[in-house]
């Protein structure tokens, strides 16, 4: 890295990432958090579905579907 080309530090980096694996982070991301929010939708009791307008039935729908479907 050579201070002179006026990248420094995590810009660098972030900089110098290819744009693939950027995505690809992304998305094992954005994967990790709708695993996480169907595992914690699943807990719910029926007080707090109702609060979020939802039934029962939907909340075990949604909560069943893989990570990698939206």
């Amino acid at each position: 890295m050579d201070a002179s080309d006026g990248r420094t530090g995590a810009g660098y980096l972030r900089d110098g990432v290819p744009t693939a694996v950027v995505r690809g982070f992304e998305v094992l991301l954005l994967w990790q958090s709708r695993a996480n929010q169907r595992h914690a939708l699943a807990h719910l009791d029926d007080r707090m579905l109702r609060d979020l307008g939802l039934s029962r039935a939907e909340a075990v729908w949604e909560s069943r579907k893989p990570f990698w479907r939206a």
